[in-house]
C-alpha cells in the first residue's frame, strides 16, 4: 500500500474539506476521516475509511446533479437562416430595392409601391424593415402591379408535391384597435394573386367594419381551391398577446396538405422574449392550394394585394418575411428554447 505523507497523495498536494489545519498531525496510510482528498489519480492506492467512501460518493453524487440539472431558457430564434424547407425568405434589411431573397434562385423584391419604405427600424436585433402604413397603395411587390399579366411572377409558394406551407412574418401595428376604421378594407400581408385564373392566396387581417370594437381577424383566402370563403381566427384582444398599436408581433398560418389531413393553422404571437414557441389562436381543415405549382406566375406582394389595383396597405411594419413547404411547429417558427445547466 502506497504510504500517503501528511497533506499529499503519492506526488501531489491534497486538497481538504473540514475544519482541522495543516499543522494537525496525520497518520500515514491513513487519511483523517474529516477531510475528504481530492488530488489522487486513479491507481495510487491510498486507504480510506468506509465512511469516508461514502462522503466521497455522496459528493461526487451532487456534483453530478449540478452538471445534469438545466432548465428551458426561452430565446427568440430570428433573424432566420435558410433550411431545407425555405423556399423564399426576404429579411427585409435593404434601404432600397430590390429587396434580396436569401433562397437560391429566390425571386427578389423590386418594385415599391405608393409611399412604401424600405430601411425604416425593425425590432431590436432585425437591423430593418419594410413600412406600408402611409397610404392604401402601398406594397413591395417583385414587379410594379397592374390590373393585367405586365405583373404576373413565376414562383413557388407551397411544397408542389403534398401542397405543404408556412406563410410567416413580423408585423408592428401602428394603429389603435379601439379607433381603426377602414370599413371592408382590410390590411394586407402576404398574398399572391391574379386578375383571373390562378389565384392562389391571400393571408391579411380584417375588421369585418365593425368600428371602435377593437376586435380584428386573421383570414386566409384560399381562393381557387375553397372559393371566396376566408378561413378566419380572431386575434386575441386579452392575455399575452392581445393587438395593441405600436407592438411587433409574429404572425403565420401553416398548413400540412391533404395527405396529412388538411390542418390550417393560425398563429398570433407577441415578440417576447420570453416565450418558447408560437401562440396557436385557430385551426380548422382546408384542401390544398389550386394550383400547387403556377405556370401562369402570381401577382406576388407584400403588404398589400396585387389583384387590380392594390388598395390595401398593412398600417405598420413588416420585417422577416418566409415560405417554406412544410407546415412549421409552434417551436420551428420565431420561438423556441434552449436547455441550460444550473
Amino acid at each position: 500500500m502506497t504510504k500517503c505523507p501528511d497533506n499529499r497523495c503519492g506526488d501531489r498536494p491534497l486538497c481538504w474539506t473540514g475544519p482541522h489545519s495543516a499543522a494537525e498531525p496525520q497518520p500515514h496510510g491513513r487519511q483523517d476521516p474529516r477531510r475528504l482528498p481530492i488530488g489522487c489519480a486513479i491507481g495510487e492506492k491510498c486507504s480510506f475509511p468506509r465512511g469516508r467512501l461514502l462522503a466521497v460518493a455522496a459528493v461526487l453524487i451532487s456534483a453530478a446533479f449540478c452538471f445534469i440539472g438545466s432548465s428551458a431558457q426561452a430565446l427568440i430564434v430570428g433573424p432566420y437562416s435558410l433550411d431545407a424547407s425555405t423556399l423564399h425568405l426576404w429579411h427585409l434589411n435593404e434601404t432600397a430595392v430590390p429587396a434580396l431573397d436569401s433562397a437560391p434562385d429566390g425571386t427578389n423584391l423590386t418594385a415599391l409601391g405608393g409611399s412604401a419604405t424600405l430601411g425604416n427600424a425593425s425590432y431590436a436585433g432585425f437591423s430593418t424593415a419594410l413600412n406600408t402604413a402611409t397610404t392604401l397603395g402601398d406594397y413591395l411587390a417583385p414587379r410594379t402591379l397592374a390590373a393585367d399579366t405586365s405583373d404576373n411572377t413565376l414562383m413557388t409558394y407551397d411544397d408542389p408535391g403534398t401542397g405543404a406551407f408556412t406563410y410567416e412574418a413580423m408585423i408592428r401595428v401602428d394603429f389603435n384597435p379601439a379607433t381603426f376604421n377602414r370599413g371592408n378594407v382590410p390590411l394586407y400581408l402576404i398574398c399572391a394573386e391574379n386578375e383571373a385564373g390562378d389565384r392562389p392566396f391571400q393571408f391579411r387581417i380584417h375588421t369585418n367594419g365593425v368600428f371602435g370594437s377593437g376586435a380584428f381577424i386573421l383570414q386566409f383566402f384560399n381562393l381557387t381551391g375553397d372559393g371566396n370563403t376566408p378561413f378566419v381566427a380572431a386575434i386575441p384582444t386579452t392575455g399575452p398577446d392581445p393587438i395593441a398599436q405600436g407592438k411587433w408581433f409574429h404572425v403565420a398560418v401553416t398548413f400540412d396538405g391533404v395527405a396529412a389531413g388538411g390542418h390550417l393553422v393560425f398563429y398570433w404571437t407577441l415578440m417576447d422574449p420570453s416565450r418558447i414557441q408560437a401562440n396557436l389562436i385557430a385551426s380548422a381543415a382546408m384542401a390544398n392550394l389550386i394550383p400547387l405549382a403556377t405556370t401562369s406566375g402570381v401577382d406576388f406582394s407584400l403588404g398589400n394585394v396585387g389583384r387590380n389595383t392594390p388598395n390595401g396597405g398593412f398600417a405598420g411594419v413588416i420585417d422577416e418575411v418566409r415560405l417554406s413547404r412544410i407546415a412549421r411547429a409552434p417551436a420551428g417558427m420565431m420561438f423556441n428554447s434552449t436547455n441550460v445547466i444550473t
